[in-house]
């Protein structure tokens, strides 16, 4: 089954514990944790790359937006048996546009090209 390896401190501040060597299923809310399962789940099936852009309320209904980018590891060439997940997370106002979060994250990005 899936296990996080490791797990953050930033995702121990946000979800209010550490879960490393739990399955996403075990980790609040409950539709956090079958978001992620379903996410791996699509990585181990589609054998690419996926990215995700979500807003979130955590436990303690902290209220912010997150970006995962999921990446598939192969032990064979063929089937993945692992991944890893390049996660970003913000604690945000939930009235701010979700293009503010955009501009955040592109911004280093988009000055590159200049």
């Amino acid at each position: 089954g899936q296990i996080y390896r490791f797990w953050g401190t930033a995702l121990t501040a946000i979800h209010g514990g550490d879960f490393t060597g739990f399955s996403p299923v075990d980790v609040p809310t409950k539709r956090f944790g079958e978001s992620a399962q379903i996410g791996y789940a699509r990585l181990v099936m589609e054998r690419v790359p996926n990215l995700e852009v979500k807003e979130f309320t955590g436990p303690d209904n902290v209220v912010g937006r997150e970006l995962i980018l999921r990446l598939p590891l192969t032990d064979d060439g063929e089937i993945v048996s692992h991944g890893l997940a390049v996660c970003y997370y913000e604690i945000s106002d939930p009235y701010s546009p979700l293009h503010d979060f955009f501009n955040k994250i592109l911004q280093p990005i988009m000055s590159d090209e200049d």
